[in-house]
């Protein structure tokens, strides 16, 4: 069962949410959401949605999932903006979902200091399958999902943007304490942050997040401290990626990211000790733009159960993409496989 749970939301949609630029440019283009939407022109009114359909079959059994996204968008002055956002699901054996996923007010003070108010979306982090800096987030993301399904947070958000430093300070309110944040840029080529969250309950989290560029190699790093109950621990992710000219205009996609995981806990892919992730992308195919094709597969080093997927995606239209993937696990009784198994899946997603 857990692994249907894995993997029920998994799409092909792939949405990395970046670090804000010193103009704060999500206050006039695209919103922070997975789904992202770009901004309205000044004083108009902006109606629009997503409608995704997936099907699986593993075996015998057939899952569906249906999901329609509707939201208003509004920009009513050079220095604010709203925007909500309405999430209606339905699954296969389960009630249907009605959720606001965002709700917020964007606006900006003495043209120097960004706050948004609101429900909305924040993740940090710079890992590709775990994110152990993401400390705004009450749920762990699906780390195999390559569209992050979390519902946005409520909290207050204060971006003060440095050219002269060349960084960025935010302070988050949330409500049951306060994270902060800074982004450095030392080189070119290189970005630190610092992040810390401080929350009633007595958790105290501290973290460092470093992405180096190398030529067409990226290494990536970040390490979270946490103060449990049985004293310190530590998260910490190690990443390298290349990229791999193929053509003109095209080039494939390669990562290894490894996750030693001291804070132990249920969600799934946080149970173990050690864990090792691989993907593979191939963004065009031929003389395509349309066709996109990619791997991702992780393993449990100390239970040796993996899972992997292959899965393809094709834009039919501006608006329209069609999915299709399979993906399978092994190892027993371990954490990622509970038997040996392969699932079948396809879908679409219409942007309106």
């Amino acid at each position: 069962m857990k692994n249907a749970v894995l993997w029920t939301t998994v799409s092909l949609l792939s949405a990395n949410i970046q670090a804000q630029g010193t103009t704060e440019d999500a206050l006039f283009s695209d919103t922070e959401a997975p789904v992202s939407v770009k901004a309205p022109p000044l004083d108009k009114l902006q109606f629009g949605g997503q409608l995704e359909i997936l099907s699986e079959k593993t075996g015998s059994d057939v899952w569906t999932m249906k999901t329609a996204q509707l939201y208003v968008d509004s920009r009513l002055n050079e220095e604010s903006r709203i925007f909500l956002r309405y999430r209606l699901s339905e699954q296969t054996g389960r009630e249907v979902m009605q959720d606001i996923d965002e709700a917020w007010l964007k606006w900006v003070w003495n043209e120097s200091l960004f706050l948004t108010y609101g429900k909305q979306h924040v993740k940090w982090g710079s890992g590709v399958f775990w994110n152990p800096t993401d400390f705004t987030a009450k749920e762990v993301k699906n780390p195999l999902d390559t569209m992050d399904r979390r519902l946005g947070q409520d909290m207050v958000k204060v971006h003060y943007p440095s050219e002269k430093l060349n960084a960025n300070f935010y302070l988050v309110l949330l409500p049951d304490g306060v994270a902060a944040r800074s982004e450095w840029m030392p080189s070119s080529t290189a970005e630190l942050s610092v992040s810390a969250v401080s929350r009633k309950d007595g958790t105290r989290k501290l973290g460092i997040d470093l992405s180096i560029g190398l030529s067409n190699v990226d290494v990536r790093t970040e390490v979270a401290g946490i103060q449990a109950e049985d004293g310190p621990k530590l998260q910490t992710v190690v990443a390298i990626e290349r990229s791999w000219k193929t053509g003109d205009s095209h080039s494939l996609v390669t990562g290894l990211e490894y996750f030693d995981n001291e804070y132990q806990r249920s969600e799934v892919l946080y149970q173990g000790r050690r864990y090792l992730g691989g993907y593979i992308i191939l963004p065009k195919i031929g003389n395509s733009e349309k066709l996109r094709v990619q791997t991702h597969a992780i393993q449990n080093i100390e239970d040796k159960s993996h899972i992997a997927r292959l899965s393809m995606s094709y834009d039919a239209q501006d608006a329209l993409r069609f999915q299709f993937y399979g993906d399978g696990c092994k190892g027993g009784t371990g954490e990622l496989c509970n038997k040996k198994r392969l699932t079948l899946g396809t879908g679409f997603e219409l942007d309106f």
